[in-house]
C-alpha cells in the first residue's frame, strides 16, 4: 500500500531501481520509527512492541543524518501489506488453473458485466459476484497466514473446562477452522458456488467464526478492506486482459511452505496471451535490426 502510494506520488520521476528502493525503504523506516515512538509515548512496551522488534533475524538499518532508524518494523509492514496480497493472488491462480471450468465461468461473468470494449474499473467489482466468491473460496482454502498472530491472556480464566493462566499465548489455526467439515461440506474441494448458495451470507471480515482469514475482533487485520480491494481488482484485471494456459500437462503443484505467510513451494508457471482489448492499448514495440554489412572478398 505504501509503495503503491509512492509510485503514484512520484510517477513522473525517472529513478533507477537503486534510488527507488532507497526511497521506499527510507519512508518505511521513518514510518516504523514514528509508530514505535507513538507506542512508547502512550505507554506500550515489552511484548506490545514485539511486532516492531525483529520480525526477521536480519537488521538492515538505514542511516539518515544523525539518526539510525530500525527497519524491522518496516519488514513487518511489508510482510503484512504486500506479501499477503501476492500470496493470495498466486493461490487464486493455482486453484483456477486446476479448475478450468471455474476459470471459464469467471471469464464469462467478466464478458457479461464488463464486455470486451474497455478495461476493468473499480466500480465493476460489486457486479462480479462470482469473482468475489472465487476470492472467498481462495481465502478459505489457502489463507495467506494459516496461523494467526499470537494473542496473550491478560488474566486467569476458564474456557471449555480448561484453566488458562494469565500470560498464556494463543495461536489460532485459521486453516483448520476454515476447513472444518462440520461447517463446510467437502471442505478440501474448491467450490466457489458455495458462497452463492449455502454460505452466501458468510463474509471474511470476522463476523462469522467459520471463516477467519483476517482474524476477528479488535485486533483483526486492519487492512482487510484495502487487501480485498486489491485482490479483487488485480485478479479481475488479469483474467479480463489475458488468456491463461498451463504450459504443462501436469496439474499445478499446490505444495506450500509455512512461514510468516503460506508461500507456494515452487514458482507458478503460466502461459499468458493478451486479449484483443489489451492488445489495442499496448504500445507497439518494433524491433529494429540493423543489417550487418558483409565484408567484401
Amino acid at each position: 500500500m505504501i509503495c503503491a502510494a509512492l509510485s503514484l506520488a512520484f510517477s513522473g520521476c525517472r529513478w533507477s531501481v537503486t534510488t527507488w528502493s532507497f526511497v521506499c525503504w527510507t519512508v518505511l523506516a521513518i514510518l516504523a520509527w514514528f509508530v514505535t515512538s507513538w507506542c512508547s509515548g502512550v505507554g506500550l512496551s515489552g511484548r506490545e512492541l514485539s511486532w516492531l522488534e525483529g520480525v526477521s533475524s536480519r537488521t538492515s538499518p538505514i542511516r539518515l543524518g544523525w539518526r539510525k532508524f530500525p527497519t524491522d518494523g518496516a519488514n513487518a509492514m511489508i510482510v503484512g501489506g504486500v506479501d499477503t496480497v501476492t500470496v493470495t493472488l498466486t493461490w487464486a491462480m493455482c486453484l483456477l488453473m486446476r479448475n478450468p471450468n471455474i476459470l471459464e465461468k469467471a471469464k464469462e461473468e467478466l464478458d457479461t458485466q464488463v464486455g470486451n470494449q474497455r478495461c476493468i474499473k473499480e466500480s465493476d467489482i460489486n457486479k462480479l459476484v462470482y469473482l468475489q466468491a472465487i476470492v472467498k473460496e481462495t481465502l478459505r482454502l489457502c489463507p495467506a497466514a494459516p496461523l494467526s498472530a499470537p494473542r496473550e491472556f491478560t488474566q486467569d480464566c476458564t474456557l471449555g473446562g480448561y484453566h488458562i493462566k494469565k500470560g498464556t499465548q494463543l495461536i489460532t489455526n485459521i486453516w483448520k477452522i476454515n476447513t472444518n467439515s462440520h461447517s463446510w461440506p467437502y471442505p478440501l474441494e474448491f467450490k466457489p458456488e458455495r458462497f452463492l448458495t449455502t454460505h452466501k451470507d458468510v463474509d471474511v471480515r470476522g463476523h462469522h467464526f467459520e471463516l477467519l482469514p483476517f482474524g476477528s475482533g479488535r485486533r483483526m487485520c486492519p487492512g482487510v478492506s484495502f487487501g480485498l480491494q486489491m485482490v479483487h481488482f488485480t485478479l479481475a484485471s488479469f483474467l479480463h486482459s489475458f488468456e491463461i494456459l498451463n504450459p504443462s500437462s501436469e496439474p499445478v503443484d499446490m505444495t506450500g511452505i509455512l512461514g510468516l505467510t503460506n508461500v507456494k513451494a515452487t514458482p507458478l508457471e503460466v502461459l499468458v496471451k493478451p486479449l484483443h482489448i489489451f492488445e489495442n492499448q499496448m504500445p507497439k514495440i518494433q524491433l529494429m535490426v540493423k543489417p550487418k554489412k558483409l565484408a567484401e572478398p
